[in-house]
């Protein structure tokens, strides 16, 4: 009996759409914490170390927050929690998108895409890009440190 190569492709679509629309069901299950940051002690996590220490965010303060506000529709508050966050639920809806499209046609949907290694440098940047708006915004509007 022959393998049918579509069977293959299905099943990978299945995993990764049901894997990223967890997530989302996941994010829209937490309340995205007005002040930015924090919304991950929902999840039974500590608060952040490096906040309670310095009064500045680190570099992850806030996109727990963000793709919560993303789940829930509220992407002005996303945006303000971490602008990263707001590209990683895009990046996640997409793949959520594209699975289910690999799901329903058997084709290679996903493989058309091949990750590179700029992906990563890319996604650094968004990264860091984000944590410095957000440190920015945070000492223009008197937000950060939290101590004066």
């Amino acid at each position: 009996m022959k393998y049918d190569i579509h069977v293959k492709f299905r099943l990978r679509g299945l995993i990764v759409a049901l894997v990223c629309f967890g997530a989302i069901v996941a994010a829209r299950g937490l309340d995205p914490r007005r002040d930015g940051h924090g919304t991950h002690t929902q999840m039974g996590l500590s608060g952040c170390g490096f906040l309670a220490r310095t009064g500045y965010p680190c570099p992850a303060c806030g996109i727990t927050t963000s793709l919560a506000a993303m789940a829930h529709g509220q992407v002005w508050q996303a945006i303000r929690a971490h602008l990263f966050g707001v590209m990683l639920f895009l990046a996640v809806a997409a793949f959520a998108l594209l699975g289910l499209a690999e799901v329903l046609t058997g084709g290679d949907v996903l493989g058309m895409l091949r990750p590179r290694v700029w992906w990563i440098w890319i996604a650094l940047a968004g990264w860091l890009l984000g944590w410095g708006v957000k440190v920015g915004v945070g000492l223009l509007t008197g937000q950060y440190p939290l101590w004066p």
